[in-house]
């Protein structure tokens, strides 16, 4: 019950002041009276719930972000033999930069963009992100 109504506090908060680039010191400053970040005993269990906090956000960033690009993807046809071979390139483009088992989609593009086989990719944009979260859910 106290972890919930602790990520309750952060939602309430969030619409404010917590930003996916925001740090933990300059959150907790904010909730230090709130009695239900008086409730989590545990400085090491309050930044561990805020992380997963901060994670669920950026997921949910993350989503929106996918569904507005696929929204403005235009139709491509391709057969099926150049969308394995795209989804064949684009993994390897993956394996060649993504280090960071945290990385977002939106990081990573910025990474991989400057490739010239992504260029090549035309065709599998709109499958990306989602190509993305799960070779994620693999790396990790």
């Amino acid at each position: 019950m106290q972890v919930k109504q602790f990520k309750e506090m952060l939602k309430e908060i969030n619409k404010e002041s917590i930003k996916e680039n925001t740090k933990w010191e300059e959150v907790k400053k904010k909730l230090k009276n709130d009695t239900r970040y008086k409730a989590i005993g545990s400085k090491t269990q309050r930044e561990k719930l805020y992380s997963e906090y901060l994670a669920e956000i950026i997921d949910e960033r993350d989503d929106q972000l996918i569904l507005k690009r696929k929204r403005e993807a235009p139709e491509e046809s391709y057969s099926t033999r150049d969308a394995k071979e795209q989804e064949r390139v684009f993994k390897e483009l993956l394996s060649d930069y993504i280090k960071q088992p945290n990385l977002t989609w939106f990081d990573a593009a910025k990474l991989i963009e400057k490739d010239k086989r992504y260029g090549e990719l035309s065709g599998y944009t709109a499958a990306m992100p989602y190509a993305y979260k799960e070779y994620m859910r693999d790396y990790k």
